[in-house]
């Protein structure tokens, strides 16, 4: 009888992490033999993540053995595979439209595209995706020298600043974009990330564990794509239960405005795709020359599981 493994994945409710859950409900990963525990984020801690990406929640966790997998940016899941301890990518996906770069102003603001983000502070997650992808899709447009960021935290607590007036433009993504719409924030601009997000586990995970995270979620993948209404309903059901009061909209007016993406199906992270990033990296100064893709990647995955 094959091995059944418990793992402890983040309780996350964006768009992206759509998968996750219909694998979940769906008996999709008890199928692959995996048992789902839960961790959901404590909402209070959340808002005010360090800037220090070692002590944010699920890093933290992760650190600690109570975590064993989460999905980040890309560029971020080398940045805390290489400095952490027990981080290690496992899988990437393909650009598949799930996760947009959008940068909003406050409402009847007369900004209207990249050139007018030049030399203006936008609100951002520390070494988090909006960090890194603001500042790769803005490197397209403008000198380095003018981008300028500034560190105001999780998604959420930028669109709360963004509607208290308490910064003029922020980075905002998933389902936050349509929301920040219908609340009547400014879009100035909005592109697709450039890398597509990768899958870090704790090192001490099982290999075959892995291996069959990616088959569930792949399955799960093929059964959203088949029904994109139905689950574009329980994306958005999912995301409404975890705003707060102030922020609730109706369920209608999010479904008129998403453009729900056909998601992709996850791989091995391969060694040509990290040093493509970690070279990036490197040349912006955001990380220490001199890893390996071994100093960031778990051994053992085979290309096709």
């Amino acid at each position: 009888m094959e091995a059944r493994h418990v793992i402890r994945l983040h309780g996350e409710r964006y768009l992206r992490r759509l998968p996750s859950i219909v694998a979940y409900e769906e008996g999709i990963f008890p199928s692959q033999g995996l048992d789902v525990v839960w961790i959901e984020p404590d909402p209070v801690r959340q808002a005010f993540e360090s800037v220090d990406i070692q002590h944010r929640i699920k890093e933290s966790l992760l650190e600690q053995q109570e975590l064993d997998i989460y999905k980040v940016c890309q560029w971020g899941g080398i940045k805390r595979s290489i400095e952490g301890h027990q981080a290690g990518i496992f899988a990437v996906g393909k650009p598949d439209g799930s996760n947009t770069h959008a940068v909003f102003a406050q409402a009847g603001s007369d900004l209207q595209g990249w050139e007018d983000l030049a030399d203006r502070p936008i609100g951002i997650n520390a070494h988090a995706g909006s960090f890194y992808g603001v500042r790769e899709i803005l490197q397209r447009h403008l000198p380095s020298e003018r981008i300028q960021t500034v560190h105001v935290g999780t998604p959420l607590r930028r669109l709360r600043a963004l509607l208290a007036g308490e910064i003029e433009v922020a980075e905002l993504m998933d389902l936050l974009i349509p929301l920040a719409e219908i609340k009547g924030l400014v879009r100035v601009l909005e592109e697709a990330d450039p890398r597509p997000g990768v899958f870090v586990a704790n090192r001490n995970t099982p290999v075959p564990a892995l291996q069959a995270f990616i088959r569930a979620w792949n399955q799960a993948v093929d059964i959203i794509n088949h029904q994109p209404e139905k689950y574009q309903q329980k994306a958005i059901r999912k995301f409404l239960e975890k705003l707060p009061p102030e922020l609730q909209v109706p369920e209608q007016d999010l479904i008129d405005k998403i453009q729900f993406p056909r998601f992709a199906h996850i791989r091995r992270y391969s060694r040509e795709e990290f040093w493509d990033t970690y070279s990036w990296m490197v040349s912006n100064d955001l990380i220490q020359a001199g890893s390996e893709y071994e100093d960031a990647v778990i051994a053992g995955l085979t290309a096709d599981t």
